[in-house]
C-alpha cells in the first residue's frame, strides 16, 4: 500500500523517462489527446472546474503544503537574485525598458526547472 511501497515509485518514474516521452511522440497518443480535447467544450471544462475542483481545491491546497513551501524555498532566492539584477538595469529610455523586459524575459527562461534542484 501507500505506507510500504513494494518498490521506490519516484526511482520508478525516473527509469520509466524514455518511454514516458516515447509515447508523447507517438502519434497515436497525440490523436487521441487531440480527440479527447475536441470531444469537449468551454461549458464542460468550467462546469467540472467548478463542481469537481472546487469542493477539493482547500484540501488540495492544504495536502500539498510541504511540497509547495520546499519549492517557494528554493525559488524565492533565486528569483529574487533575479528581480535585484533587472531593477538594477537603467530604465529611463523606451530602449532601457526594453532592454529589461529583454532580460527579465530570457533571465526567468535560463531560471526555469532551477528551483527543482
Amino acid at each position: 500500500g501507500i505506507a510500504a511501497p513494494k518498490a521506490d515509485p519516484i526511482a520508478a518514474g525516473i527509469a520509466a523517462q524514455p518511454a514516458y516521452e516515447a509515447a508523447m511522440r507517438d502519434p497515436r497518443v497525440l490523436k487521441r489527446r487531440e480527440e479527447g480535447l475536441r470531444a469537449t467544450n468551454i461549458q464542460e471544462w468550467a462546469q467540472a472546474a467548478e463542481t469537481k475542483g472546487a469542493a477539493r481545491i482547500a484540501e488540495g491546497v492544504a495536502a500539498a503544503r510541504p511540497k509547495i513551501e520546499r519549492f517557494w524555498a528554493a525559488w524565492q532566492p533565486i528569483l529574487l537574485a533575479h528581480v535585484q539584477k533587472v531593477r538594477s538595469m537603467p530604465s529611463v529610455t523606451d530602449a532601457d525598458r526594453k532592454n529589461r523586459m529583454i532580460a527579465n524575459l530570457e533571465g526567468l527562461r535560463a531560471l526555469h526547472g532551477r528551483a527543482r534542484g
